[in-house]
């Protein structure tokens, strides 16, 4: 199953192809199984889930940086209430086993999130990390320090509820309190909470700038018993950490038990960026953007600069 058209600004549809067992090709054509989604130009990509009940669960980013008018603009403000989030910015549930039908039509699910590409169902919990704002400190310049901006804000992981509602764009995860704070676009001035204390708080913050792209939960008897019941999160590096190094470009790994942290997350894998320090993400040798596990419990990682697969397996002592 796939969903095409985020990138050519045409209206995306989600489809899928019927496969036969040892064939590679399919035999038949696609089936629209979503069609109607929004189009839009901003952070169109979408992600998918499905859960043990029968849903499949689809992302739509909010399509912009924060709701501003204009967008990206300096000092200009954020429209209030956000009207982008009629549409988007936030997850919405539809059938798995049906086909053709439409977004206009569907239930959504939880709100409040401004570009999640990294959404997984694990042990009954749906869960979702997210790319969060950037330019704070080119767009309020008197209020955000490059440093600042370089370090903040952090890229949340979620657990989404039915009803969940998150507080993008008005708020964002901090870096420098690892709270929930108000954007600059409605009045936040770096440390002011606010409205924020009525939404829902991420379960975990990973590294500004980072861009989780792929969440994937791996309970398979062949891993380590350590990496049983949490998450690997893929992190393919940002494009606007200047004048500082570039950061991400790896593999995170976050423990969790009963749906929350059980400890700090650590590097599983690094090294796809091929240099240090890396100044500009143009420069990057890869860029790791998706990991899948195989039936023997061996791990599959690939990445988006020259299309490479590797393949990562363990070795009992």
């Amino acid at each position: 199953m796939s969903a095409r058209g985020a990138r050519r600004y045409h209206r995306p549809i989600l489809e899928r192809f019927k496969l036969t067992p040892g064939e590679l090709v399919p035999a038949d054509p696609a089936e629209v199984v979503v069609g109607d989604f929004p189009d839009q130009r901003g952070h169109a990509d979408k992600d998918l889930a499905f859960d043990d009940k029968g849903n499949l669960f689809v992302t739509i980013g909010l399509p912009s940086n924060a709701c501003a008018q204009p967008d990206r603009q300096p000092g200009a403000k954020g429209v209030d209430p956000c009207p982008q989030l009629v549409n988007g910015g936030g997850v919405w549930k539809f059938k798995a086993d049906a086909v053709g039908q439409k977004y206009s039509d569907a239930a959504r699910y939880a709100s409040g999130l401004r570009q999640g590409v990294a959404l997984a169902w694990h042990a009954g919990r749906l869960y979702l990390a997210l790319n969060s704002r950037d330019s704070l400190d080119t767009l309020y310049p008197d209020l955000f320090t490059p440093d600042e901006n370089q370090n903040r804000p952090l890229e949340p992981l979620m657990e989404i509820k039915e009803g969940s509602v998150f507080g993008w764009p008005y708020c964002f995860l901090d870096g420098k309190t690892n709270q929930m704070i108000l954007a600059p676009e409605y009045g936040g001035d770096g440390t002011t909470v606010g409205r924020c204390a009525q939404f829902e708080r991420p379960i975990a913050g990973f590294p500004a700038h980072s861009a989780p792209v792929d969440l994937q939960f791996f309970d398979h008897p062949a891993l380590p018993a350590k990496y049983l019941g949490g998450a690997f999160v893929v992190m393919h590096g940002p494009w606007n950490r200047a004048p500082a190094p570039m950061q991400g470009y790896n593999i995170l790994y976050q423990p969790l038990a009963n749906g929350k942290p059980s400890g700090p997350y650590e590097v599983f894998a690094d090294g796809f960026a091929g240099k240090t320090p890396l100044m500009s993400p143009s420069d990057a040798v890869s860029r790791a953007n998706g990991i899948a596990i195989g039936p023997k419990g061996e791990l599959y990682i690939t990445e988006s600069v020259k299309g490479k697969t590797w393949r990562v397996t363990y070795r009992g002592e």
